[in-house]
Parts: C-alpha cells; structure tokens; sequence
C-alpha cells in the first residue's frame, strides 16, 4: 500500500464517520493513545513509532484526565488495601 492510498482511504474512513481531521499524523497520534490507554507498553510504543527518544513518543499520546484517573483505583494500594479493611471491620464485629 502506498502512502498516497494509506490517507486516502483513513480520509474516507473518517470521513464516513463526521471525523474532520483526517491526516496520517492524526491518526498516529489517535493510535499511541490508544496504545497506551489500553495497557500497551511506552517502550513498545516508542519502538513502533520509530522514535529515538521517549519524549517524542510522550506528545504524541496525550493523555486526558479521565485515562490518568482510571488508572488511579486500578494501580492504588489504598483500593488493593479495601477488602482487608473491610474484612478485618467485620471480623471485629463477630468477635
């Protein structure tokens, strides 16, 4: 596939879709996100994108509040910590 016909056809793509911005370089920037909210590695990433340096790599992925807070309760030891707290309060009660 050529480059010409890769824009091309995410133009269509998009297009289809009521997306306005329809670049390649969009589109990469649409996928390291993605890449990264769905668990993929940074590094893995950077490698993918044939970037030298990781902070390239960090532009293009943007992350949004909400995708930093969702991992905030996954990775948490405070949220791992609940059902222990919650287990020893009711042991507490029994006894």
């Amino acid at each position: 596939m050529t480059e010409n016909a890769a824009k091309q056809a995410i133009g269509i793509y998009n297009r289809k879709r009521g997306v306005e911005i329809t670049s390649i370089h969009a589109f990469r920037h649409t996928f390291a996100r993605n890449y990264i909210v769905t668990g993929g590695s940074a590094f893995k990433l950077q490698s993918l994108l044939g970037h030298k340096d990781i902070t390239m790599t960090r532009h293009y992925v943007h992350l949004f509040g909400e995708d930093l807070a969702s991992d905030i309760d996954e990775h948490s030891i405070v949220e791992r910590m609940k059902p222990t707290l919650n287990r020893l309060t009711k042991n507490k009660r029994r006894a």
